[in-house]
């Protein structure tokens, strides 16, 4: 009977997403799509990431080398590659793709999180599962929010240094560069995740280490408690919060319009309380918030706010029907 409930409530978290708001469908068929595009070699697709140029194109989301045939993998682990490569390669093997990161980055913020990595569609479709059981989710305090974005920034701080401290001899940490390779990775949860994913159609055989298994039950387990979990603490997502402010893809609140009714902030899955409290500035989008348009599709007040790409509206708030 439990076991029946947990199908009934999967089935029940998908006809959820059929009635969401339009902005909500469309951001989650580009990142189902991309989804099946990074996977695409257990849906058949074999040769689609075999083009070695794609290589080069890194991407700010959780492409992960753990994926068999993937066409890319994410800049992180590029980034503590290189850097555990030495000094000597930084200035030739780096700078290309990391210029084309930063101006993917700058070009769209953090959509990446909320658009197109496979972990938030994970965590969303966690979230659904969790709803459609009416289970609540754990209400943050102001001081945990603060806490877990903060932790975010010391874990890309932390994983980078040991990266570079490996990478350079003269620190005489080089012998531990095999134990501590790729130390992002290592309590990243994609490891778990994909070899799991791919591991029944035959493309991975890899054994699972005890961290990577600790690390994907901590990730399943606190993204069905806390909305968007690993978007608070994922290092990636630090990064890309530097230049968030920098986007091309904003967030815009008109003041004026606003009655302070709070829907922005329940809905926000970052809980991004400047939605909320500013009542000054037009562009509100901060280092937290992931893009994800749910405060314009549910503020009831016209105009209030909007979803902007390239100073043009995506979507913009009207009164419920």
């Amino acid at each position: 009977m439990r076991g029946g409930r947990w199908i009934m409530a999967f089935f029940s978290a998908f006809r959820e997403w059929a009635r969401e708001k339009r902005i909500t469908i469309i951001r989650r068929l580009i990142a189902l799509f991309i989804f099946v595009l990074l996977n695409s070699i257990i849906f058949g697709m074999f040769e689609f990431g075999r083009d070695p140029t794609l290589r080069y194109v890194l991407l700010p989301n959780a492409s992960c080398r753990y994926i068999v045939n993937a066409p890319t993998y994410c800049y992180y682990y590029s980034l503590q590659q290189w850097l555990q490569g030495g000094y000597s390669t930084l200035y030739v093997d780096m700078i290309t793709p990391m210029l084309i990161v930063l101006v993917l980055i700058v070009a769209l913020g953090r959509t990446w999180c909320s658009w197109a990595c496979p972990f938030g569609l994970t965590q969303e479709l966690l979230m659904s599962i969790r709803q459609s059981l009416r289970i609540p989710h754990l209400q943050l305090s102001r001081k945990w929010i603060s806490l877990l974005d903060q932790l975010k920034y010391a874990i890309l701080f932390f994983t980078l240094l040991i990266a570079v401290a490996t990478g350079i001899p003269s620190l005489g940490l080089v012998e531990y560069s095999a134990t501590l390779s790729l130390p992002y990775c290592q309590i990243c949860p994609a490891q778990g995740f994909f070899t799991l994913l791919q591991a029944p159609f035959g493309y991975t055989s890899a054994a699972l280490p005890i961290t990577a298994i600790i690390v994907l039950v901590l990730f399943v387990v606190g993204s069905f408690f806390i909305r968007m979990f690993w978007c608070r603490i994922c290092p990636m997502g630090a990064l890309m919060a530097l230049f968030n402010k920098l986007s091309l893809v904003w967030l815009r609140k008109d003041p004026s319009k606003c009655t302070k009714c709070r829907i922005c902030l329940r809905v926000c899955p970052q809980d991004f309380h400047t939605v909320y409290e500013e009542m000054e500035k037009e562009n509100i989008t901060g280092p937290e918030c992931t893009l994800c348009g749910r405060c314009v599709e549910c503020c009831p007040e016209p105009g209030a706010l909007g979803l902007l790409a390239f100073n043009k509206t995506i979507i913009e708030s009207k009164p419920k029907e």
